[in-house]
C-alpha cells in the first residue's frame, strides 16, 4: 500500500489536513444554516405560546359545547305544531 511508504510526518500532515477540512465544513454549515434561518424566519417562533393558545381554544370550544348540550330551550308560544 502507498500509506506504508509515507513517513510519520507525512501521515500526520495528511490527518491534520482532514481534520482542518472537517472544521471548515462545520463552520460553513453553521453559517449557511444561520443564513437560511434568517432568510425564512425574521423573528423567533414562540412554540410554547402557540401550544398554550391551542389548548385554550380547545378548552373553550369543549366548554361551550358542553354548555350548549346541557341547556334547555324554550319554544316560543307563537310556533304552530305541524303534525
Amino acid at each position: 500500500m502507498e500509506s506504508e511508504n509515507l513517513t510519520d510526518e507525512e501521515e500526520l500532515d495528511i490527518k491534520k489536513k482532514f481534520i482542518d477540512a472537517d472544521c471548515i465544513i462545520r463552520r460553513t454549515l453553521l453559517k449557511s444554516l444561520s443564513t437560511h434561518q434568517n432568510k425564512y424566519y425574521s423573528t423567533l417562533i414562540d412554540v410554547q405560546g402557540i401550544i398554550k393558545s391551542l389548548k385554550v381554544s380547545t378548552q373553550f370550544s369543549c366548554s361551550t359545547s358542553k354548555q350548549f348540550a346541557s341547556s334547555t330551550f324554550e319554544v316560543p308560544s307563537n310556533i304552530i305544531e305541524l303534525s
